[in-house]
């Protein structure tokens, strides 16, 4: 059996045409018992099944890797107040951690399910850690980025780069254009009914498995 059923999918089809709350107090109890208790039943199974594979990810519990529905507007311009999906980050120290740790990141929505990982804007310290190591030690990070399976999953270390950076890392950026990222991250997405495969669990784990070659790179 699937760990989702189909009215995960249409449940959020619906949302984004009823973006609203009284469309979604008339189908909160479809929500929680279609969409969100299975979320967080498999979330809890994938924190499990990735402390084996990553003992540094430590004790966690759904509630610290699960983001919300709702949505903050607070800066938005756009007022609706629900997302269309729901969304986990494994991480040590849960999604809120100022750790600098890398992630494991899932999101199921309405339009495809989300893959990826890896460490989005790190801190300023930790961003200067990462390109030191590489303009000390390049081959470690192309260990990950030319790694076969790593590309035939994922393509390339994704992340936006600087324009300008810091003045000792300028020559090596001449012939290592990958110290000019400022986030490190793996990322794949497909077809929203993935999300119902039977194996959804040990798939995502699969992919999981190359991406770690990053986290431990960026660890």
């Amino acid at each position: 059996m699937s760990f989702f059923s189909a009215d995960y999918i249409d449940f959020f089809t619906e949302l984004a045409f009823n973006n609203e709350k009284s469309w979604f107090d008339a189908n909160r109890k479809r929500y929680e018992q279609n969409v969100r208790e299975p979320f967080k039943a498999f979330t809890e199974h994938m924190i499990s099944e990735l402390q084996k594979l990553d003992s540094s990810i430590g004790p966690l519990e759904p509630k610290d890797v699960m983001f919300r529905i709702n949505r903050d507007l607070r800066f938005s311009k756009d007022k609706t107040p629900y997302n269309t999906w729901l969304s986990a980050a494994i991480v040590k120290g849960g999604k809120r951690s100022e750790e600098g740790m890398p992630a494991y990141y899932y999101r199921f929505a309405v339009d495809g399910v989300q893959i990826g990982g890896g460490m989005y804007g790190p801190s300023k310290d930790k961003l200067l850690e990462i390109r030191r190591k590489i303009m000390n030690d390049p081959k470690s990070i192309h260990k990950v980025a030319d790694n076969p399976k790593f590309k035939e999953l994922f393509g390339e270390i994704n992340g936006e780069e600087n324009k300008v950076i810091p003045k000792e890392f300028k020559e090596v950026a001449a012939s290592e254009p990958l110290i000019k990222k400022k986030s490190f991250t793996f990322w794949r997405e497909y077809p929203e009914q993935e999300v119902l495969r039977d194996d959804l669990d040990t798939w995502l784990l699969e992919h999981f498995k190359v991406g770690k070659k990053l986290n431990d790179f960026l660890r």
